[in-house]
């Protein structure tokens, strides 16, 4: 939902107690990690089936997009997957494409978590130097 007040910021989108800001940018995994923050936000952390299905769905309506960032890597640890925010392991759920992660990077550097428009935008690894769009996540706030 968008364009209300909805307890959301401008120009997001809310789904259950999360809004989300699909940002118009192309950047790299860091610097879209720096944008979400300037955005009072983070880079979107898909704990459930359901919101990985809302954000594929808003996704799916952006044209010529090629991949979106998700707050996700294994820079810590190698093939240690979490979530950069929280900290928490990727682990209750994700929706890897098959093979993924693979590391198939340059030099195996595959380290951030993207969706790609080739993989119809399931979850892959790619080098965090790459470009796209950053999908950022904020707390709703309950407008009294």
């Amino acid at each position: 939902m968008r364009g209300k007040d909805d307890g959301c910021p401008c120009g997001w989108y809310r789904f259950k107690t999360s809004c989300f800001l699909f940002a118009d940018v192309n950047l790299t995994w860091e610097d879209s990690r720096v944008y979400c923050q300037l955005h009072y936000g983070h880079l979107a952390e898909v704990d459930t089936e359901a919101e990985d299905a809302f954000i594929r769905s808003v996704v799916l309506t952006i044209p010529d997009l090629d991949r979106v960032w998700l707050g996700g890597s294994d820079l810590i640890k190698e093939d240690e997957w979490i979530w950069n925010t929280s900290g928490l392991v990727i682990s209750s759920y994700s929706n890897w494409d098959d093979g993924q992660p693979d590391n198939s990077g340059d030099q195996g550097s595959a380290d951030c978590l993207c969706m790609r428009q080739w993989a119809d935008f399931l979850w892959t690894d790619t080098e965090c130097t790459a470009a796209g769009m950053p999908i950022c996540e904020t707390r709703y706030h309950k407008r009294i």
